[in-house]
């Protein structure tokens, strides 16, 4: 008796290449759910994992504001500059405008922050380019939720114009919040962020800012030149101390980082 050795028979369901592909239609559609369902802690956690054909039909079929929300929980931050870049031309000025209409400026903010280089540049020009009421109501959650770092460094990357569109803000002459700025500039050590929009800044505003500079603890003064040294702001810092009342201008001048300045 002769026996045939058998082949098993070949299981798909074993097979590798169909393990990790699923149907893409039925992922994305499972992807969907969550964003309909305003369930954006869902979504955000999985979207970084996706492939980016599986991405891109997702971004198609999520509104803006989904994007937006859904950002907040991403588990995989370093994916965002490749979802920004799956989004195309047009897509980022859509959720710029979407983070106006929806008040989502928090959420937007920290979409830019999560990504550098000319990304970043783009969210900053889109932003400075929306109108004056969009703006001012960006001033306003920034002022409100205490987020002057991530705005000013997107506002040191504008060019003149785009910089002045944002200095020209009604609430940027507010007292309070020209007061709260300068708080944040100084914790963080951001003037080299804040010089350059500080320099554009109506008369009012500038005086404002200049008095609130002059009243700084020696420490803060002290920090404020050493930084203006290190990354030589002079030029910025100077209209500024020309404003200030006397004492405050003497104080500045007497600082050893400006008499090593004025040193020939």
């Amino acid at each position: 008796m002769s026996f045939t050795a058998s082949r098993a028979p070949t299981s798909t369901a074993q097979d590798p290449a169909i393990v990790d592909r699923p149907d893409e239609a039925l992922v994305v559609r499972i992807a969907v759910v969550p964003a309909e369902n305003r369930d954006h802690l869902t979504m955000g956690r999985f979207v970084g994992h996706l492939r980016d054909q599986v991405l891109s039909q997702i971004l198609e079929q999520v509104d803006d504001t989904d994007v937006l929300r859904a950002r907040v929980y991403v588990d995989l931050p370093e994916r965002l500059p490749r979802i920004l870049e799956l989004m195309g031309d047009e897509r980022p000025a859509s959720v710029v405008r979407a983070a106006a209409a929806a008040g989502l400026w928090e959420e937007a903010l920290a979409v830019a922050a999560a990504v550098d280089g000319e990304q970043r540049l783009r969210i900053a020009r889109l932003t400075a380019r929306l109108d004056g009421a969009a703006l001012a109501s960006l001033v306003r959650v920034a002022h409100e939720a205490g987020l002057w770092e991530a705005l000013l460094p997107l506002v040191a990357l504008l060019d003149e114009e785009d910089r002045l569109a944002v200095a020209r803000l009604e609430v940027l002459r507010d007292p309070d919040v020209l007061a709260a700025v300068l708080r944040a500039v100084v914790a963080a050590g951001l003037w080299g962020e804040f010089l350059p929009l500080a320099g554009v800044l109506p008369a009012e505003a500038r005086q404002v800012v200049a008095d609130a500079a002059a009243g700084m603890g020696d420490t803060e003064l002290d920090a404020l030149a050493r930084e203006v040294a290190e990354q030589d702001l002079w030029e910025l810092v100077l209209p500024l101390v020309e404003l200030m009342p006397e004492e405050g201008m003497q104080r500045i001048f007497d600082l050893p980082a400006f008499q090593d300045q004025s040193q020939p």
